[in-house]
């Protein structure tokens, strides 16, 4: 919701989808862009108009803001990679 309490995410009819029925979103997660000079000068932003998805799984591209993000990553890299 945005500050005014309207939902920003739902694209359907229906007031309070659920999850499982709605179409994938995908979320930047800044892991890797390649793109032509050209794309950064003409259209001022790294992703183009065309992008190429790669799906990354959750632990992967875990992502850290916060000090608190950056000790919850570190558990899980300590529990996965030990």
């Amino acid at each position: 919701m945005n500050r005014e309490g309207k939902l920003i995410n739902n694209t359907t009819n229906i007031p309070w989808p659920r999850t499982q029925d709605l179409e994938p979103l995908y979320e930047i997660n800044h892991t890797m862009f390649l793109a032509k000079r050209e794309v950064y000068i003409e259209q001022k932003n790294r992703i183009g108009v065309n992008p190429m998805l790669h799906v990354m799984d959750e632990i992967h591209s875990f992502d850290i803001d916060w000090e608190d993000d950056f000790t919850i990553a570190e558990v899980m890299y300590k529990n996965l990679y030990r």
